[in-house]
């Protein structure tokens, strides 16, 4: 939501734009989640599982991230506060689970 709001500065049709690349980069790393979580519900859970899981999920997030940013010709810097909002928000819900 922060990283969002820190574009209102972009034309409305650019803006869309990017959210609707954003939305396409967050759903794909979740969507590598989800293996991880069918595992664990059927009574494996490791912890390389999840190790694995996240670190394809956030290598292919961040890959894409940068490469469609390219592609729209916005400045990278926008890469750069996206990858602090996502470890931010990580570090946030691991600090909660324990």
């Amino acid at each position: 939501v922060l990283y969002i709001l820190s574009l209102a500065s972009f034309p409305r049709r650019r803006f869309f734009d990017f959210v609707g690349h954003l939305a396409t980069v967050m759903l794909v790393g979740v969507l590598l989640l989800l293996p991880a979580c069918l595992i664990s519900l059927l009574g494996y859970n490791s912890t390389w599982l999840w190790a694995v899981s996240v670190l394809l999920s956030f290598g292919l997030m961040n890959r894409m991230h940068w490469l469609r940013l390219g592609a729209s010709q916005l400045p990278q810097q926008l890469h750069w506060r996206w990858l602090l909002c996502l470890t931010l928000t990580a570090a946030t819900s691991l600090f909660l689970l324990v």
